[in-house]
């Protein structure tokens, strides 16, 4: 029993010619889907980054933010005494 050499189908021109049109776009689309996933990797990658930029904005706002309370308690303390001291010097003149 003997076996017959396998033949590889041979395409018409007009179907080889649709193939590799149909070749040639897959290779685009894949091309594209690359680089759309390294634009989203890269995406991902400065959100990250500007969110840890923001945590430590707002960090660095609630310190700020608290200074300025103990500062504004401070000067309220200092225009009393500087208050009740004046009302001393007018009650010795």
């Amino acid at each position: 029993m003997a076996t017959e050499p396998k033949t590889i189908p041979v395409l018409p021109v007009r179907e080889m010619d649709d193939f590799l049109k149909l070749e040639s776009k897959i290779e685009r689309v894949a091309e594209e889907l690359r680089l759309a996933r390294e634009a989203r990797l890269r995406a991902e990658q400065e959100t990250h980054a500007w969110k840890t930029r923001l945590g430590e904005l707002k960090e660095n706002f609630n310190r700020l933010e608290k200074e300025v309370i103990a500062l504004r308690k401070e000067r309220e303390e200092v225009q009393q005494r500087v208050q009740k001291i004046m009302g001393l010097v007018d009650a010795l003149a």
